[in-house]
């Protein structure tokens, strides 16, 4: 169990966090979710084994590889890649803005 457990840690490790995207970046998630497997002292060897395989199928980009996308561009019609400020947190916070109902029930953001 706790080498299973190391190697879990160690596959973290090496994601990539997004600084841009703190509170959403999946290296952060996966970074928390393996600290509070830690910290939980979970004994069920199977389910951490059956944890680290699954990430590391995600971090070899299996399935990226076995299900191509038909295009690399996204809604703006660019890569990703050259506009990373358009997934930062703080444009996802200009953009969002207040329907009309929002305005009648007095919510302040749309989530």
């Amino acid at each position: 169990m706790a080498s299973t457990l190391q190697k879990l840690q160690r596959l973290s490790a090496r994601w990539p966090v997004d600084k841009t995207k703190q509170g959403r970046d999946l290296g952060e998630y996966i970074r928390n979710q393996v600290n509070s497997l830690r910290e939980s002292n979970s004994k069920d060897s199977k389910e951490l084994e059956r944890a680290y395989q699954a990430l590391k199928l995600i971090h070899s980009n299996h399935f990226r590889n076995k299900y191509p996308r038909l295009k690399e561009i996204a809604f703006t019609g660019t890569l990703a890649k050259e506009n990373p400020w358009l997934l930062s947190n703080e444009t996802q916070d200009k953009m969002q803005r207040r329907t009309i109902w929002d305005r009648v029930l007095g919510r302040k953001k749309r989530f």
